[in-house]
């Protein structure tokens, strides 16, 4: 009988797992919380059977984060073959959390690509970028939670994405930026894609669009600048690793540098840091990344 893993909602959340249960012999049942919205289902849609016979929503409300964090079966053993039970309860959250190793979460190798089955958004992908200079991904979550978390809101994006494309310009670059988000992302998209069209400035809108597209469209960025979310997570489990900058909050300071490839960290291609501001961001890319000569 195949067995069942209960995981997170975030799409983030349930990549970290999947980088380790990738490299073991089983395939599972998959179980998501079913309250809203409702994220992490396109995360397991993108992958193989040999690892995912199925994904749900639960329709049981006990299931939220601090259920599944009070009944995750690593907190009883870090030993893969201990863990035996019919249904499991899994999450990495509060390990990375306070510091901790995703390497020392279960004794299982981790992976940092995983099997995504993308082969059938590339043409489209294709047709999205092939004519575009100059890619950079931009991704700002919605006002709400930005605005929970004390980050930037459409005015500060807007300043980052100026900044850029005048730099890129005056080295005779043309750059397109692409806006992602889900569909509860749409306020601070939309926002800011207003003050694109003011300002001439070329993009094109990845809002809402199926995850599979939206990763095709993030192996063929230049760059990207992502909000803490699980979009950057799945960016570093591609294929094709795009570099880019995931932000952080100081209250998620200690998972910084525990997921992620020590070697992408080390050679600039994955940049972690804390919230800052455009134009401290901007200076690190241009000055540090030197991404002007890289494009």
């Amino acid at each position: 009988m195949v067995r069942k893993i209960v995981v997170p909602a975030g799409l983030g959340d349930a990549i970290w797992l999947l980088q380790l249960l990738v490299n073991q012999p089983e395939a599972f049942d998959f179980v998501l919380p079913g309250g809203t919205p409702r994220r992490g289902k396109p995360v397991f849609d993108l992958l193989p059977e040999r690892l995912v016979c199925s994904c749900e929503y639960a329709e049981d409300r006990r299931l939220g984060y601090k259920y599944l964090a009070d009944h995750n079966a690593q907190k009883y053993s870090a030993r893969w073959a201990d863990l035996t039970a019919q249904t499991l309860f899994l999450t990495a959250n509060e390990w990375l959390e306070t510091g901790n190793d995703l390497r020392d979460f279960l004794d299982l190798p981790i992976s940092y690509e995983l099997p995504w089955q993308l082969a059938p958004y590339e043409a489209e992908a294709v047709s999205m970028t092939a004519q575009h200079q100059v890619r950079v991904g931009i991704y700002g979550s919605s006002y709400s939670t930005s605005r929970a978390w004390g980050f930037w809101q459409e005015g500060e994006w807007l300043e980052l994405v100026r900044l850029l494309d005048r730099a890129l310009r005056a080295r005779g670059r043309r750059p397109t930026f692409y806006v992602i988000g889900a569909a509860w992302d749409l306020n601070l998209a939309q926002g800011l894609m207003r003050h694109l069209v003011r300002h001439s400035i070329d993009h094109v809108n990845l809002t809402g669009r199926p995850l599979g597209l939206v990763a095709q469209v993030m192996q063929r960025f230049h760059y990207a600048f992502y909000f803490p979310s699980g979009l950057p997570i799945l960016s570093e489990t591609l294929a094709r690793k795009s570099p880019c900058t995931m932000f952080y909050p100081a209250h998620l300071a200690a998972m910084q540098g525990r997921w992620c490839d020590p070697a992408r960290t080390a050679s600039g291609e994955f940049k972690e840091c804390q919230f800052c501001s455009p134009r401290q961001i901007f200076d690190w890319v241009v000055n540090t990344y030197q991404l002007l000569d890289k494009v």
